[in-house]
C-alpha cells in the first residue's frame, strides 16, 4: 500500500487495512509477542439515524470531531485507525497499564460530556 493510500481522508486515521498489516506482523514476528499492546476501540453510537435526517456533509463533521476528540484525550500518543464508517481504534505499543487506563477513562468522560451537549456521542 503506497503512502497516500495509508491515511483516511476524512480523520487523517490510519486506514483498517494499515492495522490489519500491524496484526498481522505482530502475529509473525515472535519479538512482539513481549511486547504491551492496548487497544481502545471506539464507535459513534446512532451516526445512521444522524446521517438519514441531516445528511453526508453533517455526518462527516460529526466523523470529525469524534475523531479529534479521541486524539485529544489520548495526547496524540497511540496510532490513530478508522476501522469502518464510524468506527475507530486506538493502539498503543510498550505503555505501561497505567497510562493507558488513564487514556481509556479520559475518552469515556469526554464521550460521556458529548452526549450531554452533542447531536452525536460515542462508546469505548
Amino acid at each position: 500500500m503506497n503512502t497516500e493510500n495509508r491515511y483516511d481522508p476524512g480523520t487523517g486515521y490510519y486506514r483498517k487495512e494499515v492495522m490489519e498489516e500491524l496484526a498481522d506482523s505482530y502475529e509473525r514476528d515472535e519479538k512482539c509477542s513481549s511486547v504491551p499492546v492496548g487497544v481502545i476501540y471506539t464507535d459513534i453510537n446512532d451516526l445512521k439515524k444522524y446521517h438519514d435526517f441531516h445528511g453526508h456533509l453533517m455526518s462527516d463533521v460529526q466523523i470529525r470531531k469524534v475523531a479529534v476528540l479521541i486524539q485529544e484525550a489520548t495526547e496524540c500518543r497511540g496510532e490513530y485507525y478508522r476501522l469502518g464508517a464510524d468506527e475507530f481504534a486506538v493502539v498503543f505499543r510498550c505503555f505501561e497499564k497505567a497510562t493507558f487506563e488513564k487514556y481509556l477513562k479520559r475518552v469515556n468522560e469526554l464521550s460521556a460530556d458529548m452526549q450531554k451537549t452533542c447531536a452525536v456521542s460515542f462508546a469505548a
